[in-house]
């Protein structure tokens, strides 16, 4: 079937490893055989799939060496609940186009590689329920990540809570303002004088003596 464009045979109970045969499927767009009991590696050749736009290999028993992958991937790669183990292969890197990359529910180790801050289409990064350590990098503000489930993990985008320098010209005149508040109560206290009467006299002195006004 070279001319298939899309192959699903998801949530079957397909077992055995994925046959090196599947790159053959040169038209191939989407190919989605996730929720099976499909174990072994993903196949080496599986990079020379030059149309690929989406990959779904979730919910299987996959383990090994993550290949590379198509660079023409870019709707989604999901190689969430299976058994694969170590560092995020370097190789994810050439995925520039990729959308969305789902590696939760593995035994993923070590460090959140500072290259997926580098994805420029990434929309959703999910590794929850991992082994993962270290700080997690910034990504940019439209990127979904998910790092639960992986105790080994801080925050390194926490705000610090070191006081913010002085401005100049931003500082309240304490004195002005509580000669403000003294004659204000005194004509209060005197009953001799309207409340719009004290707003307008307080104006005038806290603009005189160059209060912060909001």
């Amino acid at each position: 079937m070279s001319k298939l464009s899309i192959l699903n045979i998801s949530w079957n109970s397909l077992n055995g490893s994925i046959p090196p045969s599947v790159a053959s499927l040169n038209n191939l767009i989407n190919m989605n055989l996730q929720g099976n009991n499909l174990s072994g590696s993903i196949p080496e050749n599986i990079g020379s799939m030059t149309s690929l736009m989406e990959l779904q290999l979730g919910e299987n028993q996959l383990s090994g060496d993550i290949p590379s992958m198509p660079t023409t991937l870019q709707i989604a790669l999901n190689l969430s609940s299976n058994l694969f183990e170590g560092h995020i292969p370097v190789t994810l890197a050439r995925l520039a186009g990729l959308e969305i990359l789902d590696l939760s529910n593995n035994k993923f180790s070590g460090e959140i590689p500072t290259f997926l801050t580098q994805l420029g289409a990434l929309t959703q990064l999910i590794l929850s329920n991992n082994q993962l350590s270290g700080e997690i990098p910034k990504f940019s503000c439209w990127v979904f990540v998910n790092t639960s489930g992986n105790e080994g993990l801080t925050n390194s985008t926490t705000p610090s809570m070191s006081p913010e320098p002085k401005k100049k010209g931003k500082s309240i005149d304490t004195t002005a303002l509580s000669t403000v508040l003294a004659v204000v109560a005194a004509f209060v206290a005197g009953g001799g004088i309207t409340i719009t009467a004290i707003s307008l006299l307080g104006y005038k002195l806290v603009k005189k003596k160059k209060l912060i006004t909001l």
